[in-house]
């Protein structure tokens, strides 16, 4: 129904309305997205093969089924304002999922090592009712960076100066910052909702730049920003 409002093209039919919700059920109950631990959870109703064809051949509109369920949880509750909450979370997966995409090397804080994953950015709305993800991003670091990133290290073991060592290469556009993806994220969100009022953006120390200050400025003029620096807190007030 909620893909049906924003746009009739985007409506679902019967079998799919059912696969959608049989997954959804699947998800809860295994904490998981396995097609083979959702056939085995719904005691072979559905065959994994069938599940996965589905999610390959069915014209659904993934980009918008999240935003517009939020559109109709919103104006179910009567939900006008809130705060946004900026944050980003590391995903450990199989080292056999090479074909998964944003895959990168990722340091464990818990053992001080390294597994193979991806990163998610993501955007929260925190309300007087509740408290739901609105949208995410992939976030990857760019290779060329990584590379020489890796080559300094090593030459400053070696004992070579600055002078000596090879320049910063340029960021590619295809693997922008973290907090870059956070702004597109808020930028989207007053995109989709321009009469929603968002009284504060919550973020942590990685996003506490002046870039991101900002450009959460352009986007919302006057609204409440906090988050934290390196050395201590900031909170920035229209």
């Amino acid at each position: 129904m909620a893909l049906k409002q924003g746009n009739s093209h985007n409506s679902l039919f019967k079998i799919q309305w059912c696969w959608l919700t049989f997954c959804l059920m699947g998800i809860l109950i295994t904490n998981s997205i396995c097609w083979a631990k959702f056939e085995r959870a719904g005691l072979k109703s559905y065959k994994k093969m069938a599940l996965s064809a589905m999610f390959r051949r069915a014209k659904i509109a993934w980009n918008r089924l999240l935003i517009c369920s939020v559109r109709a949880v919103l104006r179910k509750h009567g939900i006008t304002e809130g705060v946004l909450i900026i944050d980003d979370k590391d995903h450990s997966r199989s080292k056999n999922a090479e074909k998964l995409p944003h895959l990168h090397k990722i340091r464990d804080k818990k053992t001080s090592g390294y597994f193979c994953g991806q990163n998610i950015v993501f955007l929260q709305l925190v309300t007087k009712k509740f408290c739901i993800p609105v949208s995410f991003a992939f976030y990857s670091p760019d290779p060329v960076l990584t590379k020489w990133q890796q080559e300094v290290r090593t030459l400053k073991k070696l004992g070579i100066s600055k002078e000596d060592r090879p320049k910063e290469p340029k960021r590619s556009l295809e693997y922008p910052k973290k907090y870059t993806l956070a702004l597109q994220l808020l930028k989207n969100f007053a995109c989709e909702f321009p009469a929603f009022k968002v009284t504060c953006v919550l973020a942590d120390a990685l996003y506490g730049n002046s870039l991101f200050l900002d450009g959460v400025e352009a986007i919302w003029p006057g609204v409440q920003i906090i988050t934290q620096l390196k050395k201590e807190s900031k909170s920035h007030a229209g």
